[in-house]
């Protein structure tokens, strides 16, 4: 019997391992905005069968939270891993004398540089040393079917794995698209739990 409530609780830890945001997206021509919540997680790299075994990036896991409206839930999800950023510092991240808190934990604040002609705004924290999460989202896409977007880190739980993940940079594309006035397309190489 303790053997199954510690395998219960270990799972109810692995459960809430994450980062977990709150996405609205405003569609152009609808009325009220789609909500959502999801949780990011990273996941361990893969390890070769060679004798040198090289640093690696890991990936992504993007799950759903319970209790969301499905059909909602499906339109975050598709989006969300072009909307996030989990990296190693890069050259477009400036740091601040700022702390944010996050939970228990005091966190870095780092802004981003946005690309000329965009509406946006982009916060940053430092979730684990040198690795920076994306803390909060505001933007108005001058083209595509997006007309606002906004989302926000709510809780943050430890990642699975300090690695980050191999397309963790994504947003710089979606904000690079959106200043261009395209739509932004969806990021390959994700998994989205269901």
């Amino acid at each position: 019997m303790r053997a199954f409530v510690f395998a219960l609780c270990s799972l109810l830890s692995l459960s809430a391992q994450g980062l977990r945001y709150h996405a609205k997206l405003w569609f152009r021509g609808a009325q009220a905005p789609v909500e959502g919540r999801f949780i990011v997680d990273t996941t361990e790299p893969t390890r070769s069968h060679n004798r040198v075994q090289r640093a690696r990036m890991g990936s992504w896991i993007i799950r759903p939270v319970a209790g969301e409206d499905r059909a909602a839930e499906a339109l975050v999800l598709a989006r969300a891993p072009s909307l996030l950023f989990l990296s190693t510092v890069v050259p477009q991240a400036l740091p601040t004398r700022v702390r944010v808190k996050l939970g228990s934990r005091s966190c870095a604040f780092w802004g981003l540089r946005m690309p000329p002609n965009l509406v946006a705004s982009v916060a940053l924290a430092e979730v684990a040393p040198h690795l920076l999460a994306l803390l909060d989202l505001t933007a108005q896409p001058s083209g595509g079917e997006l007309e606002r977007v906004e989302v926000h880190l709510e809780s943050f739980s430890g990642l699975s794995s300090s690695a980050p993940p191999q397309d963790g940079t994504a947003l710089l594309g979606t904000l690079e698209t959106w200043a261009r006035g395209q739509k932004a397309e969806p990021s390959n190489g994700v998994t989205v739990l269901r």
